[in-house]
């Protein structure tokens, strides 16, 4: 009488969840360490941060496009009261002379 080597489809099933479940499961959660540390990174390079001191200040963006076509913008803490919007666009040959006028503090 031979005995025929049976694979119980099941076994081989539980066996390879079995060796796959570690693997899964460092994935899964190198995955979840990897996108809360990209949400906390983007958010410290991207927020610019609150104004200290007076509460009339606030975060400009002044731009220009010079006569090549090149744009130049930066954003600065504003002086209070001095400006009344978030953008201010400017020409190219007085961008310098409205970033000193407007900027308390440059953040680049």
């Amino acid at each position: 009488m031979h005995w025929h080597s049976t694979i119980n489809p099941a076994r081989s099933v539980a066996r390879i969840a079995r060796w796959l479940l570690p693997w899964a499961s460092v994935l899964l959660l190198s995955g979840a360490v990897a996108h809360g540390l990209e949400q906390a990174v983007e958010r410290t390079l991207y927020e610019m941060p609150q104004p200290v001191g007076s509460t009339a200040s606030r975060w400009v963006t002044l731009g220009s496009v010079n006569a090549d076509k090149s744009v130049t913008s930066l954003n600065c803490l504003a002086r209070p009261d001095i400006v009344t919007s978030d953008a201010l666009y400017v020409r190219a040959e007085d961008f310098d002379a409205v970033v000193w006028e407007v900027c308390s503090e440059v953040w680049l």
